[in-house]
């Protein structure tokens, strides 16, 4: 049963009269994730009181884009919006549902910042589409390099119509790269870091700064960014699957080493000299409990 806030999305929409890009601003994609939620909600109250006057463009503000989640202070409310994204024609849990709503409105939009955390400690990065086929990789790496953020994450090539992956929809940023459009992901650290919401409001004021819609200096990109590129996805299999010591992502492993171990005892190994991200020691069997990573294509693989 859901209770009546679930069922509406609300947003906030500035449209300058100078014309300009058109940015908008998403959190809480998952229910738990709230570091975008309290930098929109922030800026929100800034906004309305006087601070921040847009020069141009149209800026959308999101702040909760799952309000089951949200409500129920979980991930999912009854799957994972970020795989839903795309237009369902017989919607069959709540996230399609919401996925129908936040379709369109993605698509009056050129650029997506969309604001995430993680399970494990870690410090924060941005993850990016794939250098091929998407047309607009460059201004999308250029848009990333300005967030405040040095570390990112490479996505896979993927096709460039939808739905995909097979699960039935995509990511808010895959959805718009699909459409002509770009967007990234900007993992702002830990849920609870005291210091991800911070990032995220960062990120915010430096994305309208680097559109030049504030009247404040466009931000310098970062230095020595480091990249790496997604690999090996490996599921959870059980309650009973343990990682050998407490991993975090942009951790280096080496050949051979030992990442954890599954409940039956077959052991997880790396397969070569890598990097881990998303390691969950707390995610559900059947879904991801580390992703491996390669050297990226664009920057340089951490020591």
């Amino acid at each position: 049963m859901y209770a009546p806030a679930d069922t509406t999305l609300t947003w906030q929409t500035l449209r300058s009269l100078n014309p300009g890009p058109r940015l908008i601003v998403t959190g809480a994609v998952h229910g738990v994730e709230t570091c975008g939620t309290q930098a929109i909600r922030r800026l929100q109250a800034e906004i309305a009181d006087g601070q921040h006057p847009l020069q141009r463009g149209q800026l959308t503000l999101l702040p909760v884009c799952n309000p089951l989640a949200f409500r129920m202070g979980r991930r999912e409310g009854e799957g994972d919006l970020n795989r839903k994204i795309r237009l369902h024609d017989s919607p069959a849990n709540f996230e399609e549902h919401v996925a129908n709503a936040l379709c369109p409105l993605l698509l009056a939009h050129e650029v997506l910042l969309d604001l995430h955390s993680f399970q494990s400690p870690g410090q924060p990065f941005v993850v990016i589409g794939p250098a091929a086929p998407f047309i607009k990789s460059h201004e999308e790496v250029e848009f990333a390099k300005h967030l405040g953020v040095n570390h990112f994450v490479e996505g896979v090539p993927i096709l460039t119509t939808l739905p995909v992956p097979p699960e039935g929809g995509a990511s808010t940023a895959i959805f718009m790269r699909a459409n002509g459009r770009y967007g990234v992901t900007l993992e702002c650290g830990q849920h609870a870091d005291p210091a991800a919401p911070k990032v995220a409001y960062r990120a915010i004021l430096n994305a309208l700064a680097y559109f030049r819609m504030l009247a404040a200096p466009v931000p310098a990109p970062v230095s020595k960014p480091v990249s790496v590129r997604y690999g090996r996805k490996i599921v959870r299999r059980g309650e009973a699957d343990r990682f050998s010591r407490a991993w975090q992502s942009f951790d280096a492993v080496k050949a051979g080493e030992l990442i954890g171990t599954f409940g039956g005892g077959e052991e997880l190994r790396a397969d070569n000299d890598a990097c881990l991200l998303f390691p969950d020691p707390l995610a559900k069997p059947g879904t991801e409990w580390v992703y491996f990573a390669d050297a990226g294509t664009r920057f340089q693989l951490p020591s």
